[in-house]
């Protein structure tokens, strides 16, 4: 399943230099938090479960935005192999919505760390502005304990992120202990206005 670990997560680990959390105001009337930096900054994400997709979204910069991503051994910091991301938009004027602005299929199930870092961006003298609103994956069981499914709740933030940002919505384990917010496997539905959204299955979930 397509889940989301949000800029604001405290398992991202932001080298010094980042603005966490700031925000972004749409021309649509849609907002979130949004991380931010210029300069040599970097965040390290390490999956706390297997998974077999990866994504970055941010908001495209228009004037400088150039940036190195890495994952597993080829992070090494005596040797980092870096893929680059062009994240520039010549037109973009600051209120568009987040977008994928990479993507990587593992080709099968692993626990992967990813470091996504800002670069110098030649093409306007070094400038390089980078975002990050959120990383999402596609995560796995790995089964740990049974938890049962009617207490597992999916929460939305709002109409327009199940609309427009459905990897936005995140898990909400309130009255859970020591379980991961991860799960696969499941389909949720979700009841205007109040926008809670529950998880159904018909077979046991784990975790």
């Amino acid at each position: 399943m397509l889940l989301t670990i949000d800029n604001t997560d405290t398992r991202l680990q932001y080298s010094p230099g980042w603005f966490v959390p700031g925000s972004y105001n749409t021309s649509t009337g849609q907002s979130g938090t949004l991380s931010s930096a210029n300069g040599d900054v970097s965040v390290t994400f390490i999956f706390p479960v297997v998974a077999t997709e990866f994504h970055y979204y941010a908001i495209q910069r228009c004037c400088g935005g150039w940036y190195g991503i890495c994952f597993d051994a080829d992070c090494d910091p005596n040797a980092a192999v870096f893929a680059t991301i062009d994240g520039v938009n010549r037109t973009a004027n600051g209120d568009n919505l987040p977008e994928a602005m990479y993507t990587r299929n593992f080709g099968e199930t692993g626990i992967h760390t990813v470091t996504l870092k800002n670069m110098a961006d030649s093409r306007f003298g070094g400038n390089s502005q980078i975002t990050l609103d959120s990383f999402g994956g596609i995560f796995h069981d790995h089964g740990s304990s049974y938890v049962n499914p009617a207490r597992i709740v999916l929460a939305a933030n709002e109409l327009a992120t199940l609309e427009h940002q459905p990897w936005r919505a995140h898990l909400d384990f309130t009255g859970l202990n020591d379980i991961d917010p991860f799960v696969v496997g499941y389909s949720f539905g979700c009841i205007k206005p109040a926008y809670r959204c529950f998880i159904s299955s018909q077979h046991d979930t784990q975790f």
